[in-house]
């Protein structure tokens, strides 16, 4: 007998054994979230008084690693006053989580080491996107850092001079942070085709050891300054802010950039994603203008340059991208390309550890902003797709 078919042969009676496990009952050790995250919110109404009118705000939750927690908003974007309550939530092993903060409930995923969580609000008059990131345990101590980032943002219904009302955009940047509290960035993509550099300030307050991260940028004379504040992870690898500008809302996802030492490998596992859409008011002929859209995608990478995506919920009755195959690219210093089946590229990064990836949609009539995590492997069923990779 051949020694490829003698393997074959193996891995058939180890995959029998594992399958009687996997059927005697969960022999994964438990996933534990827990603790208190900073949650970057985005979300934007499509009917009622508050319709195309975006919003954005910071929110703490704290989990107790059993199910339940409380959040409590820190910085909204409207008038309404902030708020605070309790918080359910469940947890899969797989680190798929729903928070249950009343009726219903709001689909996502946490990371591996459970630092990282990202949600899609999918009620379909009320679509949104979540990010969030664990507060630090200790001081953070800042070096030289070089990112690529996603920004989702949305002009309101009542603009300012020169801006138009209910206009989207998705913006792919890099970002430096230098230790000296002077940052600078450069746009790489953009969905309304203008691409910009500058300079901005930041600070990280470490006193309290929270990660919270402020940027500061610096309008011309005539207007003032403003501060956005946000969090960034205990390694400074991962941040996330929300945009709360008098006329503009967004949301801004950074992922640092790799050495150098990544190949096509590193983009390898079973992620779910979290997606923001907006149509914006030029649509094309399918297409209806102001259409929010949020969504949970389930995306397989192969670490060959092959991938599969499969919609699990959306805030779309009609479904938001259906199902289907891609194929991507992945440099060094993990950026990271994904040719959709339409022929049309999304730009984004994958973290140094493979767990997180985020994706800019700058198409120009449907830009969207996309954030993957990595699914933890539980059990049998992680062992068996190993065993039926061949390679």
């Amino acid at each position: 007998m051949k020694e490829v078919d003698q393997m074959v042969l193996i891995k058939l009676a180890v995959l029998t054994v594992l399958t009687c496990l996997s059927f005697s009952g969960p022999v994964d050790a438990k996933m534990v979230v827990s603790g208190d995250y900073l949650l970057s919110v985005f979300d934007d109404e499509i009917e009622g008084a508050s319709a195309d009118h975006p919003e954005a705000g910071l929110v703490r939750i704290s989990l107790d690693g059993s199910g339940g927690g409380t959040f409590q908003d820190l910085i909204l974007s409207d008038d309404g006053s902030l708020e605070s309550g309790p918080l359910n939530y469940t947890l899969h092993p797989t680190g798929a989580v729903k928070l249950l903060p009343g009726e219903g409930f709001i689909p996502g995923i946490a990371s591996q080491n459970a630092q990282l969580l990202t949600f899609a609000e999918t009620g379909e008059n009320a679509p949104g996107f979540i990010f969030g990131i664990k507060k630090p345990d200790a001081a953070l101590t800042m070096a030289t850092k070089s990112y690529i980032a996603v920004q989702f943002s949305d002009d309101i219904d009542n603009p300012g001079p020169g801006q138009t009302a209910d206009e989207p955009s998705v913006i792919l940047m890099e970002l430096t942070l230098g230790a000296d509290g002077i940052g600078s960035f450069q746009d790489l993509y953009s969905s309304d085709g203008e691409i910009e550099n500058g300079a901005f300030t930041y600070s990280i307050d470490s006193t309290p050891a929270d990660g919270n991260l402020t940027v500061t940028i610096d309008l011309p004379p005539t207007e003032s300054s403003i501060d956005h504040t946000g969090i960034i992870s205990q390694d400074g690898s991962v941040f996330t802010f929300p945009l709360i500008l008098a006329e503009e809302r967004g949301i801004l996802v950074g992922i640092e950039k790799s050495d150098g030492d990544m190949d096509a490998s590193t983009a390898r596992g079973r992620y779910l994603m979290s997606q923001f859409a907006d149509e914006i008011d030029n649509p094309g002929l399918s297409q209806n203008a102001d259409s929010p859209a949020s969504g949970i995608i389930e995306m397989v990478l192969d670490g060959k340059g092959n991938g599969t995506f499969r919609e699990l919920y959306t805030s779309r009755p009609e479904g938001l991208t259906g199902d289907g195959s891609f194929t991507y690219t992945l440099s060094v210093n993990g950026e990271l390309t994904v040719n959709t089946p339409g022929g049309e590229a999304l730009h984004g990064i994958l973290s140094k550890d493979g767990d997180i990836f985020i994706l800019a949609e700058t198409s120009r009539d449907y830009p969207a902003i996309n954030v993957g995590i990595k699914k933890t492997p539980s059990g049998s069923q992680s062992a068996l797709f190993l065993l039926l990779d061949e390679d």
